[in-house]
């Protein structure tokens, strides 16, 4: 679980996994986003190869009113909700499965929240693909972050979430 200290090499790994990509394939997040995360609005895991962070996923616990999909998916207000809302990767370790070991863990932290959701740019087909082989399935395709095209996912939780994340950790 990564810490304040942390946030410096979170921001950076941010930029650096973002690249040249625009707004229309990934959200670029700010500081304040990080900040607020690990000021307990959820929480973020961390990947470190010889002391580097090399990959790092969010699991936001406090859903803005403006991002909480429940009424428009047919759901009680009052139904749990948690977002997989961003992963990154090193350039230099993509292809070894940690983005998608990473949505493994943090289904598996959100332990027996009934609903998980995550968005997806249409054109971040390496996200889309992980979400979906974690078993998110595309709900909507919703305008969000300033205008944006994303495909809204959605995971409902079940029985053993968290002892099969638990057990991806060590793949």
């Amino acid at each position: 679980m990564l810490g304040a200290g942390h946030l410096d090499a979170i921001e950076h790994l941010h930029r650096l996994s973002i690249g040249s990509a625009g707004p229309d394939v990934v959200k670029p997040e700010t500081r304040d986003f990080f900040a607020g995360l690990l000021a307990g609005r959820g929480r973020i895991l961390g990947c470190f190869d010889h002391g580097a962070l090399i990959a790092y996923g969010v699991l936001q616990t406090e859903i803005l009113a403006y991002d909480d999909p429940r009424a428009e998916l047919g759901y009680a207000a009052d139904r749990g909700i948690a977002k997989l809302a961003g992963a990154a990767v090193a350039p230099s370790h993509r292809g070894a499965g940690l983005q998608r070991a990473s949505i493994r863990q943090r289904v598996a932290l959100a332990g027996d929240t009934p609903l998980l959701f995550s968005t997806a740019a249409p054109g971040n087909t390496a996200s889309l693909q992980n979400l979906q082989a974690e078993g998110f399935e595309i709900r909507a395709t919703v305008t969000r972050y300033g205008g944006l095209q994303r495909y809204l996912l959605l995971r409902e939780c079940r029985a053993g979430d968290a002892a099969a994340g638990a057990s991806g950790a060590a793949r």
